[in-house]
């Protein structure tokens, strides 16, 4: 088996997708010290797989995350998450690999999470070298490439092989994907939760959530107006120097560079000024959303590894004050609203609208999954709203004889109970 394998979607290996998105430089970090941990990853797995190899990587990987912590405390992290989100947003060509459109978001993510996991000790004044960029790209790439060591080498338990390889499955894809379906399905699931509710959430918030496509659509504008205005002068300026000689064209070329840092620094921060101008909706309308799908610096300061809960998963944004906002992926809205809806009620003690909301995304999701289902199986072998004792409250059946499946619409998590492969529920959709 080859050493440095590329990960696809439909041939996942012991390297996982990391190494993939470095060799492509989608993810420009050092491909040697990937070499490197792997040869400690295997140094620890010599001993045999256990509790006791899971904790000694965990322990690295816990070291890296807080070298990584330092240099983001060290310096404005902005000079750094910049470089990080043009990554998920401009690098590659347009047929990418699943895990290079996806799998380097969970990357961004997890970084912009640590990066404002406090709010204090964070030098904004200073700007990060360009040693300590490419040391934050290294580690991010390392703690992953360990996490999914210890995804795909988990010790299965009791549980039946197939029920524990697609257990595994569910939890690759819980450090990867960011992408909970199709927008346009999404949005079809997002107006009909919302609509019945509309008016109690609109007095409540300010704003009505079912405009989280739009919004979406306006900052992906408001970041491809940016580049669009950037990359043509600065490919210009290089063409010049390079018709006046080599010491002309290194100097231009260094002077670009430190042009491209506070380029990349301010690429994804925006205001509801900025957001209005692409959209046709009010400056207080988009400040009250924008305060609402963002979070706080400082709100988790234990999350330290990506198996942990992230708030910048849930939340879209980070509020940097003076109605300032990094919000480095819009696409991001769609995919997490109802996720991030059914937290921002917990929240503020909504339990009214809350209950309400509940109720419609179920019906609306159930009926989106049986009716898949049942294409799928047919009709006479997939039974909504299925009343089983199991773990996960399944709400649809599916008879494929042996072993049935039990389906929770909204699930991502797998149970093997009973002879029965149970979704375990969760708020994904």
């Amino acid at each position: 088996m080859n050493s440095r394998m590329e990960l696809r979607r439909g041939g996942r290996d012991e390297s996982g997708f990391v190494v993939s998105l470095v060799e492509s430089r989608i993810w420009p970090a050092n491909i040697g010290r990937l070499e490197e941990m792997q040869v400690n990853i295997a140094k620890v797995r010599s001993g045999g797989f256990g509790e006791a190899a899971d904790r000694k990587l965990r322990e690295l990987a816990e070291i890296q995350a807080k070298k990584l912590a330092g240099i983001f405390r060290s310096a404005n992290p902005l000079f750094i998450l910049g470089r990080f989100a043009e990554c998920a947003e401009f690098q590659g060509g347009e047929f990418r690999d699943w895990y290079e459109t996806h799998g380097v978001h969970a990357l961004v993510q997890y970084a912009v999470g640590l990066a404002f996991a406090i709010s204090d000790s964070i030098d904004l004044s200073a700007v990060p070298s360009d040693g300590d960029v490419q040391e934050a790209f290294d580690l991010v790439a390392e703690i992953f490439l360990i996490e999914w060591e210890l995804i795909t080498h988990a010790s299965r338990g009791n549980l039946p092989e197939h029920a524990a390889r697609e257990q595994g499955a569910f939890k690759v894809e819980a450090l990867t994907d960011r992408w909970q379906g199709y927008a346009v399905h999404l949005k079809a699931i997002l107006a009909a939760t919302l609509g019945p509710i509309r008016d109690d959430i609109t007095r409540e918030l300010g704003w009505y959530p079912a405009i989280i496509p739009e919004l979406g659509v306006g900052l992906a504008r408001v970041f491809q107006r940016r580049m669009d205005e950037f990359r043509p002068g600065f490919r210009a300026e290089l063409v010049r120097a390079k018709a006046s000689g080599r010491a002309v064209y290194d100097e231009e070329m260094w002077l670009l560079l430190e042009r491209h840092k506070n380029f990349a620094a301010n690429l994804f921060v925006v205001d509801a000024q900025a957001l209005s101008a692409e959209l046709d909706l009010s400056v207080e309308t988009l400040e009250a959303a924008l305060h609402d799908l963002s979070w706080n610096p400082g709100q988790q300061p234990e999350f330290l590894l990506p198996e942990q809960d992230n708030l910048a998963r849930t939340y879209s944004g980070v509020s940097l004050g003076n109605g300032r906002y990094f919000l480095w992926m819009s696409s991001a809205l769609i995919q997490e609203s109802h996720v991030w809806f059914y937290d921002l009620l917990q929240r503020r003690s909504l339990e009214s609208i809350k209950k309400r909301y509940l109720m419609a995304r179920d019906a609306a999701t159930e009926k989106i999954a049986s009716s898949t289902l049942q294409r799928l199986f047919g009709k006479d072998r997939v039974f909504r709203s299925a009343q089983y004792d199991a773990p996960g409250r399944p709400d649809i059946a599916i008879d494929t004889g042996s072993p049935r499946i039990l389906a929770s619409s909204s699930s991502t998590k797998l149970i093997y109970w009973n002879s029965f492969l149970s979704t375990s529920l969760d708020l994904s959709l």
